[in-house]
């Protein structure tokens, strides 16, 4: 039987490319790409586990959940940088 639509594994790293480019887009990207990689790591789970259970390659379901890791874990870096920027300048400010 031919596999007639996309595998679970290339929607993850679609999925994962999506959320990548989305969050470079300013103020539409801010709330698009969190949704874009949650739907990644859906798919990329659900893709993993079916992988698992018929011993196919789960290559691309990884790489596309750490392609929607990456602008997670910028979005966290920058906020922790604002948030000791806004604090040496508080300090600064004081003394």
């Amino acid at each position: 039987m031919e596999n007639e639509g996309m595998s679970k594994s290339q929607i993850t790293l679609i999925l994962g490319l999506v959320s990548l480019v989305v969050c470079c887009i300013p103020c539409v990207g801010s709330t698009l790409y969190m949704i874009a990689a949650v739907a990644t790591f859906v798919f990329g789970f659900l893709a993993h586990s079916e992988a698992g259970q018929t011993g196919a390659d789960t290559t691309m379901a990884k790489v596309g959940m750490g392609l929607a890791l990456l602008p997670i874990l910028a979005f966290v870096v920058f906020i922790a940088l604002y948030i000791c920027g806004i604090g040496g300048i508080v300090v600064l400010d004081n003394l």
